[in-house]
Parts: structure tokens; C-alpha cells; sequence
């Protein structure tokens, strides 16, 4: 079915209070007419054709938002916006060599595009000693750039390198200017090229120790990095061999993970509480670093550690925190444990939005008893690869004693990086989960490859499925209930289940004739049952950054998106919709069988024959398919709860089918979802004695 892909949204930011222009490019020349952010105050009013002036509130706090673009044809997909204090520019044209470098000012912020096949020269006018740090943003304002960025002589040699990273560190020897050449790793280029240049004398934070606050309440910590007022100088040095400072300092750690302005955007990230931190200064406000929350105050390492002689002892439950630093660092921890205790330890690092490789080994009197690393299979399928590096393990104590915990990063023979922090969490195991919603549709076809960036569409009369995946905790295996929260009048979600052991289900909105029209988010729950109560835990949102022509080349770029954004698009109904004829829950005894009526209407060229597939309930994959022939407007349906073995309590069913037809003048080859049909299997009543 068709959708509506927003590519590149230029600039993708702007100053706080101001206002700016921006450019939004639409995949197909989709009619776009408005733009909806993440924040309230950032608002925005069409100019002319996909270009929009946006107002930024003074009290927007600095940070990463995002805009998502609507009009007669549904939403786009996100895109992201950042907004901070520096005064923002657009460059208009490019510096294509060293004599035409384009002049810039130090406290500002510069956008631009680069051009395939080509460099961009820019020169910073600096006095003898003046320090600066400068940045070239990509990663977080959603572009294809893999920057080189150089400080270069009068000859065009390079003196200072940044690439990954995007930070230059630069003390000008003598007064003058600095020359500056920024190009693709592979000089490649187009409108989804797009950069921020920043130029400052102001704080960079590089990383924080420890890099867990205890929730609730100011906390000390550490911060490491450049310019930093009222810092000491420290023994670390940066990724690019520049010497650290040191600056403590206390944070105030939310008592929960506050959905804000910032925020990882690395999928593996999903199920971590974590909060971001920025250092105000009278010389500027700081790059946002980022804490992750726990329930005990975090025990930090102590060097030397690296072998069981000079293991850091501690008490347990605890939270520990180190890094794996320098080259080659092993850090040993021990404790005491009683024979039958049972222990969850477990690493987060990678969760961090850090690119670490942990391995955990515990050893008792130098003897190994276990140990992990990263699990070898993706738990997120190919389509949205989410490869969790962070090594966890049970540890049941056979005798008692003091065992010895070793962590090593597997990368770190390769990597010298003071940021490569981590925790190491030794607590009893809690049984939990987390979710994550992909807002991208399922694949249409079984045998799709092509993945598209896109957003929930519900056409009017129609229904919407939303893939949602468990991260199971510890030793939960148990069902879950799924349902959308916050819906708009005329929207409805009847409540699927991920079944227990399973690891994804759907959320399915069904939408009636007559639907107003909404662009808003959503919230998307899963509750399930536990020894201790029902807990409730709210979907992530996530979806993929850029077109994949072949899922199977590895290249899906999935990451966490902030909202959960629905378009409800009143103006076109769907072409084909599958539901049950009456929307109140049926009854049936345990071991009795359920008979109950789908409707089938069809509203455009969609005429083919159905076979209709069932999910969600227990056993239901097993039902022979239902056939609807090519002008049925009602099928019957038999469940048989002896056959399907469904014990007594709540359930849905729903039904899929595979159909071809013509859409907008177009052939369309889609699956559909029809409404859950919801159904209570009731406990037989006891003989009368």
C-alpha cells in the first residue's frame, strides 16, 4: 500500500526562540501541508510547497527532537531536529577548495550538504592559544554522511584528524587562520548528506564516572572532557590522544527516565532507563551525556584490578561501574556467596550507546564456573537487527566461598577509549520486560525484501497492525496482553496477546466510516501477570532511518524513536476490511466449541478470493485456513477449544490474508488484518450436588 517517506528535512534544527526556514523532501512528490514535532512548543506553517516556517519557543530546552510531515495522503516517517543556543546559519554555497574556503564565526552553528565526488573548505580565524572544539554532527540529525574532517595546512596536508567521532580539539599555534576540509569517507554525497558544523570555546563532555546514578535525589559524578571551567587536568586522554580534565560536579537523577528532549537513538538501547545530562557554563552549554538509572548507589572501580589479587570486593546486591581502560583492561570484582544462593549478574555497556564487546567470566579459588558473552542470535530478526552485546548470567552458588568477577571488552585489544564505560549489576533475579513497537508495517508479502521508512496510516473503515516485540528479563516467560492507549474518537484496539515463551505479536487498530481525521501520538501498553502483581510496561517506538532494497544484505539501520505518531487519513478508506459482524465478546465453556461470523467488505478493486489465516490466541496457527470466496461478504468461523487446548480466561483471534488489487491506479500485492474477534472461555459450572 502506498506510503508517504520523508528523506531529509533541511536544516534539520535551529536556534532556541528563534525562527527558520526549512525545506522538507518527500519521497514520489507525496503532498505534504503541515508538520507536527515531538515538542509542543516548536510549531510550524506552510509557507510554500515543502517549505515551512518553523517557530522555536523560548523555553524549548536544548536537545533532539523530531518532525514528523502530514498531509491528504497520510504522515511521513520521523525525522530529527535539534535545537540548542547557538546562533544557526545556512550555507548557501560551498567551499570547493582551499582559496575559496567559506569564512565562519567561533559561538555559532553552521548547515550544510555535501556534494558528491566533492570537499567543503572552511577557515576559523584563531588567536596564538586559543583553544577550540569543533564538531561535525551526522549521526544525530539522521544523515548518510560518513564525515572526514581535517584541520589542514597551506599545502593541503592534513594535520588533525576526526572521523567517526566528528570532534576536532584545536589550539592554534599562532594567530591566524585554521583551515578546514570536511568530505565523505567514500565522496559520496546528495540532499541526505546533510551536516552541523559548530565552532565553540565552550564545555564538551566526552563521558561521566560513574555512568549509573542511584534514581532520585543529586548525585556526584565525574564528568571527563575539554574546556571545562574549574576542572583539573587527568591521566586519561580522548579518542584523538588529547589529554582529558576532570570536572566533579553533582546531577539530579530523575526518579524515572523522563521522555524528553534528548535521548539514545541506538536500538540496543531499548529497556534501558536512561537520562541525559548537559553542563551549563558561562561559556556555553555542553553535547548532552548520559547516566543510566538503578535503585542502589553505583560502587566505582579502583585501579590496579586487573587480576583476582586486586579484585575491588563488595557486598551484594550492588551496582559496580569502571571502564574498560586502557588497551587490553580486565577488571576483577569479588564477593562472598552462601552455597544456594542464586545471582543475576549482568553487563550494560552497549545498552549505553556505546560500541563495546563485553565478556563476563567468574571464577571460584581460580577455577572457572561460567561465562558470557553477547548472545550469537539476533532476538530482533533481520528485519530490525538489535544485537545486545551485554552479557548476563545466572549464577547459582554450588558451595560457599569468594568468587572473582572478570570483565574485558573483546574490542579492547583494538580500541583505546576512556568512554567504554560499563556497570556490572549483581542482584537477585527480577523477572520483567520491555517492548518495542516498529511503527514500520509488516512486510506485505512473504517473500518482500524492500523496507521503507514510514509511519502507522489507518484509512478510514480499515484496520492497522503494529508489529511490537518482548525483551524478556530474567526468567519471565509468560504472556502478554497488548493494547493502544490515548486513541482518537472512531478508533478502536481490541487486545491481542504475545503468547508466553513467544517474543512478538500485533497491536491492531480498527478505524469506522466516518472517522475524523488525527495526526497525534499514542501510547502502546503491555501488561502481563507476575507472582508479585500485573505489571504494566509502556511500548518504545522504533522504526528504520533509510530505504532497504534487500533486507537480506544486513543493511536495516533501526533506531528508537521518540513518539508513537498515528495519522488517521478520513479522506480515503481502506480498500478491503475483515472483522467480526458483532463487537461483544462471545462466551463459550472450556471444551466447547465457538461459532461466530467475520464480515468481509470491500470497497475498491480488491475482488480476489481470501484464505484466511489465524493468529493470536493459543494453537489458533493451527486452524485449517478460512476460504472467502471472490464476492463473500461473510465467512463463518468454528473454534474448537478441546482441539486448540484454551484454558479458561480471555483471548482474540484475528485473521490475516494475502490479496492482490488495484490501489490509486496502481497493482497492489498487501496483507491485511482484520479486527481482533475477542472471546471469554469460561470455567465449567460445578454439578449441583
Amino acid at each position: 500500500m502506498p506510503v508517504v517517506r520523508t528523506d531529509s528535512v533541511f536544516p534539520p534544527g535551529a536556534q532556541s526562540g528563534k525562527e527558520t526556514e526549512l525545506v522538507i523532501s518527500v519521497a514520489d512528490g507525496a503532498p505534504i501541508d503541515a508538520l507536527r514535532f515531538s515538542n509542543p512548543g516548536i510549531t510550524a506553517v506552510l509557507k510554500e510547497k515543502n517549505r515551512f516556517t518553523v517557530n522555536i519557543a523560548a523555553d524549548v530546552k536544548p536537545g533532539l527532537y523530531e518532525a514528523v510531515a502530514s498531509g491528504s495522503q497520510g504522515i511521513s516517517n520521523p525525522r530529527a531536529f535539534l535545537v540548542d543556543p547557538l546562533p544557526q546559519s545556512v550555507l548557501t554555497k560551498s567551499g570547493a577548495s582551499a582559496k575559496d574556503a567559506i569564512p565562519l564565526q567561533i559561538g555559532a552553528a553552521f548547515w550544510g550538504k555535501i556534494t558528491a565526488a566533492t570537499a567543503d573548505y572552511f577557515k576559523v580565524p584563531m588567536r596564538k592559544d586559543q583553544r577550540l572544539v569543533l564538531r561535525c554532527d551526522v549521526e544525530s540529525i539522521d544523515s548518510r554522511l560518513r564525515p572526514v574532517w581535517e584541520v589542514i595546512n597551506a599545502s593541503g596536508r592534513s594535520l588533525q584528524t576526526a572521523t567517526r567521532d566528528g570532534l576536532l580539539d584545536v589550539t592554534a599555534p599562532a594567530d591566524g587562520e585554521c583551515l578546514l576540509r570536511l568530505h565523505d569517507l567514500t565522496y559520496s554525497g546528495g540532499p541526505e548528506h546533510l551536516y552541523r558544523l559548530s565552532i565553540t570555546e565552550g564545555p564538551y563532555v566526552d563521558f561521566a564516572l560513574p555512568p549509573v546514578l542511584q534514581a532520585g535525589g543529586r548525585r556526584k559524578v565525574t564528568l571527563y572532557g575539554r574546556i571545562l571551567p574549574g576542572a583539573k587536568l587527568s591521566a586519561m586522554r580522548g579518542s584523538d590522544g588529547r589529554p582529558l580534565e576532570a570536572l566533579e560536579t553533582e546531577v539530579d537523577a530523575p526518579q524515572h527516565a523522563p521522555s524528553g528532549s534528548d535521548g539514545l537513538r541506538a536500538i540496543s538501547a531499548a529497556g534501558t532507563e536512561v537520562f541525559a545530562h548537559r553542563l551549563t557554563t558561562p561559556s556555553g552549554i555542553s553535547n548532552p551525556v548520559f547516566f543510566a538509572l538503578s535503585p542502589n548507589e553505583a560502587i566505582q572501580e579502583t585501579e590496579p584490578n586487573n587480576d583476582a589479587a586486586h579484585a575491588r570486593t563488595f557486598t551484594t546486591p550492588a551496582v559496580l561501574s569502571g571502564q574498560f581502560y586502557p588497551k587490553n583492561d580486565v577488571d576483577t570484582w569479588s564477593f562472598e556467596a552462601k552455597k544456594g544462593d542464586v545471582w543475576r549478574v549482568d553487563v550494560t555497556s552497549q545498552r549505553l550507546g556505546l560500541r563495546t564487546n563485553p565478556h563476563l567470566l567468574i571464577q571460584k579459588d581460580g577455577k572457572d564456573i561460567t561465562e558470557a558473552w553477547g548472545p550469537e542470535t539476533d532476538p530482533a530478526t533481520r528485519l530490525f537487527p538489535a544485537p545486545l552485546n551485554d552479557p548476563s548470567v545466572r549464577l547459582e552458588v554450588k558451595e560457599d566461598g569468594v568468587y572473582t568477577i572478570f570483565v574485558r571488552d573483546l574490542s579492547g585489544g583494538i580500541r583505546v577509549d576512556p568512554r567504554a564505560v560499563y556497570t556490572l549489576s549483581v542482584r537477585k533475579d527480577a523477572p520483567d520486560f520491555s517492548l518495542l513497537a516498529f511503527l514500520q508495517p509488516p512486510l506485505e508479502t512473504p517473500t518482500s525484501t524492500t523496507l521503507t521508512p514510514t509511519a502507522p496510516i489507518l484509512r478510514a473503515g480499515g484496520t492497522l497492525a503494529i508489529r511490537v516485540r518482548v525483551l524478556r528479563k530474567d526468567s519471565f516467560t509468560g504472556a502478554i496482553e497488548l493494547e493502544a492507549l490515548n486513541l482518537p474518537d472512531g478508533v478502536t484496539c481490541v487486545p491481542t496477546t504475545i503468547l508466553a515463551g513467544k517474543s512478538e505479536g500485533h497491536v491492531i487498530l480498527s478505524a469506522k466510516e466516518g472517522v475524523a481525521p488525527f495526526t497525534g501520538a499514542i501510547k502502546i501498553v503491555g501488561r502481563a501477570t507476575l507472582a508479585t502483581g500485573t505489571l504494566e510496561r509502556t511500548a518504545q517506538p522504533a522504526g528504520t532511518q533509510w530505504m532497504v532494497p534487500t533486507i537480506n544484505n544486513g543493511d536495516v539501520t533501526p533506531y528508537l524513536i521518540k513518539e508513537c505518531v498515528l495519522g488517521v487519513l478520513a479522506s480515503e478508506s481502506a480498500p478491503l476490511a475483515i472483522a467480526p459482524m458483532s463487537e461483544v465478546p462471545a462466551e463459550v465453556v472450556v471444551g466447547g466449541k465457538l461459532e461466530f461470523t467475520m464480515q468481509v467488505t470491500r470497497r475498491g478493486e480488491f475482488r480476489e478470493a481470501l484464505k484466511l489465516k489465524a493468529a493470536g490466541a493459543l494453537g489458533v496457527e493451527t486452524l485449517k485456513d478460512v476460504d472467502a470466496e471472490a464476492k463473500a461478504q461473510e465467512v463463518k468461523v468454528t473454534l474448537d477449544t478441546a482441539a486448540l487446548k484454551l484454558p479458561a480466561g480471555h483471548h482474540s483471534v484475528y485473521f490475516t490474508a494475502l490479496t492482490k488489487g488495484k490501489f490509486r491506479g496502481k497493482d497492489v500485492t498487501t496483507t491485511v488484518y482484520s479486527t481482533p474477534f475477542s472471546f471469554t472461555v469460561k470455567a465449567p459450572e460445578p454439578a449441583p450436588r
